[in-house]
C-alpha cells in the first residue's frame, strides 16, 4: 500500500467526519476491507482508533467487540485505542461511573477529543431518556449519578427539558407520545386484515378433516334371501321323499325313475 493510497483513503475519511458517524463509519470499513491489515500499523492506527470509537457514538456494542477481537494486534497497545476499548467495556456491564471518569479525564488527540464528546453526550441523552420514561420522580443524587454530573449541572440540565425539581427530588415531564394517531390506525388495521388471513387459511378443511359421505339406501348392498332348511330324512331310509322333491322341484322323468330304482334296494341299515 503506498503512500497515495493512504493518503487518498485518509482524504476521504475527513470528509466523512464532518458529515456524520455513519459516513465516518462506512469510509473506515471500506479501508479495512481494502487493506485488511496490509498497511503500515502508523497508517492503519487513525482508521481503527475511528472506527471503534465510531461504534459507541452509534451504541453499537456488539460490531464494536468484533471489531477489537479482528484488529491486528501490532497496533492494540495504542494508548488511545486502550482507552477506547475500555470505555466500550464499562458501557457494556453499564458501569456509567466508570464510562464518564474515562471520557472525561483521557487526554484525547484530534479528532478523538471532538468524537469522545460526542460519545459523553450521547450516553447522557440515553439516559435522560430512561429517566424520563421510567420514573415519575427520581432523587436528584440518583440523577446527579446517571447523567455524571454535579447535582447543580444535573437539575439544571433536567430544567432544559421541562422537568422540575422540588423537595430534593426531580419529576420528569411526561414523555410525549411518538408517531400519528392516524399511522397507528392503519397498522392497526393491517394487522387485523393480517390475522383475519391467517385465520381463514386455518379453518380451510384438509384430507385428514373430511369425513366419507353416507350411501343412499339405494346403494345399500342387497343380501342374497335366506336358504331354506332342508327336510329331514325319514327313519326308515326310504329314498322316496328325494323322487317327490326331484319331481316336484321340475325335475325330468329319469330322475323320478332313478330314485324309484334306489327305493327298491334293501340297504342294509344294520
Amino acid at each position: 500500500m503506498d503512500a497515495a493510497q493512504i493518503e487518498a483513503h485518509t482524504k476521504k475519511l475527513q470528509q466523512a467526519l464532518t458529515q456524520s458517524p455513519e459516513s465516518a463509519l462506512k469510509a473506515c470499513e471500506e479501508f479495512e476491507l481494502e487493506h485488511c491489515g496490509a498497511a503500515d500499523p502508523a497508517a492503519m492506527l487513525p482508521f481503527y482508533r475511528i472506527h471503534l470509537i465510531s461504534y459507541l457514538l452509534l451504541d453499537d456494542l456488539v460490531n464494536a467487540r468484533w471489531l477489537w477481537e479482528r484488529m491486528p494486534d501490532r497496533i492494540k497497545g495504542d494508548p488511545e485505542l486502550q482507552a477506547v476499548w475500555k470505555v466500550a467495556q464499562h458501557l457494556w456491564k453499564r458501569e456509567l461511573k466508570e464510562v464518564y471518569a474515562l471520557l472525561t479525564s483521557t487526554s484525547w488527540t484530534p479528532p478523538l477529543n471532538s468524537l469522545s464528546a460526542s460519545v459523553l453526550e450521547g450516553v447522557r441523552s440515553r439516559q435522560m431518556k430512561l429517566i424520563g420514561q421510567s420514573h415519575s420522580a427520581i432523587a436528584v443524587s440518583d440523577c446527579s449519578e446517571m447523567l455524571g454530573l454535579p447535582p447543580q449541572e444535573a437539575v439544571a440540565r433536567c430544567a432544559v427539558q421541562g422537568w422540575k425539581e422540588e423537595g430534593g427530588f426531580v419529576r420528569p415531564a411526561p414523555p410525549e407520545e411518538e408517531g400519528s394517531p392516524v399511522v397507528g390506525k392503519k397498522l392497526l388495521q393491517d394487522l387485523t386484515e393480517y390475522v383475519c388471513k391467517l385465520d381463514a387459511v386455518d379453518k380451510k378443511p384438509t384430507p385428514a378433516d373430511k369425513k366419507p359421505q353416507a350411501r343412499s339406501p339405494a346403494s345399500k348392498p342387497q343380501l342374497p334371501p335366506p336358504r331354506e332348511t332342508p327336510p329331514t330324512p325319514p327313519a326308515n331310509g326310504s329314498l322316496s321323499w328325494m323322487s317327490g322333491r326331484c319331481s316336484g322341484g321340475g325335475g325330468s322323468g329319469a330322475c323320478t325313475e332313478l330314485f324309484l330304482r334306489l327305493d327298491a334296494v334293501k340297504w342294509d341299515t344294520g
